[in-house]
């Protein structure tokens, strides 16, 4: 069943390859990798056991494990700035729209709290810590409901704030989970 799940999502991988090479092409014959910034990115990873998870695992049903927080991002610069890099370091989400913006010198509104990932290309760290959580909107109203969560985004759990929250560092993974239950904290480097 494991290896059934994982030749499916095997599938599903190659099908948006595929149709993300050809909107490449199209982009090259079109003559836009002139002028025009790429950001590939995903939403979460995807369990396969690990922990004896699977799927996109949350509230009572998981925890958010390295697995599903260390997500890609692949960054095409029409200056080719970077090209052919790995960079280190943390990113978080909000600094997507920050380093969209410093690119083009547009100052960055109040209340985004992104940092422009733009300085990790010279070596510079941005953050020391990532933080994820998976917390539907109005979820911290009492009167939120679990028919509510899972309109939101497929939602499992009860009513009540049971989401982990894990904060995560170049070498640590501390997952901290509310209302009394047993926190995890993990060596990326060793576990």
């Amino acid at each position: 069943e494991r290896q059934n799940a994982r030749d499916m999502y095997a599938g599903q991988v190659t099908l948006v390859d595929r149709w993300v090479g050809r909107f490449l092409e199209m982009a090259e014959r079109l003559g836009l990798f002139r002028d025009t910034l790429i950001l590939w990115t995903t939403d979460h990873g995807h369990l396969f056991g690990e922990h004896g998870l699977r799927g996109k695992s949350g509230a009572e049903l998981g925890k958010l494990y390295e697995i599903t927080t260390r997500i890609p991002l692949l960054v095409y610069h029409p200056e080719r700035r970077g090209a052919g890099q790995r960079v280190e370091g943390i990113v978080q989400p909000p600094d997507l729209i920050t380093s969209i913006l410093d690119l083009m010198d547009v100052p960055t509104p109040s209340g985004i709290d992104g940092q422009s990932f733009w300085p990790l290309l010279e070596g510079d760290r941005i953050h020391d810590y990532a933080f994820s959580c998976r917390f539907p909107p109005n979820a911290a109203d009492p009167s939120y409901s679990a028919t509510e969560g899972a309109i939101f985004d497929g939602w499992a759990g009860s009513d009540r704030i049971v989401e982990p929250s894990t904060i995560t560092s170049d070498e640590w993974a501390y997952i901290c989970t509310p209302q009394g239950l047993p926190s995890e904290l993990y060596s990326l480097k060793d576990d």
